[in-house]
């Protein structure tokens, strides 16, 4: 029993000493020959480009009206002139500026959406501006009369009142007058060009006046 009494003090010490000799420590194994070792490299950070928000469209100058000639003939009112007399249109107004919207909803289905669109922006419009702008819109042709809610809306069913601006075209049109009833601005049809122009006028002469 005395052999056996030597290897179990020393493995005893071991274990309480935690101390050990080269021989035990215990090498890596090294890479098989031919398999490459990925090398982990450190996470480099992203580079974080802040863009900028986009820009508000402005306008420098209320844009001049350019219309082929045909479509010149259209217009019995152009820029500059005074607006006709018309019953519910202010000859002078509080509002900086008035939009007249001509529109014709008619009875088609196409028609009643295309006067819809129309109405829905020009809502729009007057919410973002409030009083500062004036905005009454004219119903020309027998049909229903719409809702307007904040707009002023004069029903004109036997286009009496279209044929005082216009000739030889439909509805829509619209036009934009000062406060003394000058025109500034129109346009015979209603598209996204004439969506954005229409808003981007109507800023500039809130802002900057007609001048």
């Amino acid at each position: 029993m005395t052999k056996n009494v030597l290897p179990i003090a020393l493995l005893t010490l071991f274990a309480i000493t935690g101390c050990y000799n080269e021989s035990m420590t215990v090498n890596e194994p090294e890479p098989t020959v031919g398999i490459a070792v990925e090398q982990k490299k450190p996470i480099q950070e992203q580079l974080v480009v802040e863009l900028e928000p986009p820009k508000e469209a402005v306008i420098g100058a209320i844009p001049e009206v350019k219309l082929a000639e045909i479509d010149r003939a259209t217009c019995k009112v152009f820029v500059g002139d005074q607006i006709p007399s018309i019953d519910g249109f202010p000859q002078e107004s509080k509002s900086k500026l008035t939009v007249l919207a001509f529109i014709a909803p008619g009875t088609k289905p196409i028609t009643k959406m295309r006067a819809s669109e129309i109405v829905d922006d020009l809502k729009r419009l007057k919410e973002t501006n409030g009083d500062t702008v004036e905005i009454i819109v004219v119903q020309v042709g027998e049909a229903p009369v719409m809702e307007a809610e904040t707009l002023k809306l004069i029903s004109d069913p036997e286009s009496k009142i279209y044929d005082q601006v216009a000739t030889g075209s439909q509805p829509p049109r619209l036009l934009i007058t000062d406060n003394k009833g000058k025109i500034l601005w129109l346009d015979i049809e209603y598209s996204t060009s004439t969506r954005d122009e229409l808003s981007k006028v109507v800023g500039f002469v809130i802002k900057n006046g007609t001048k």
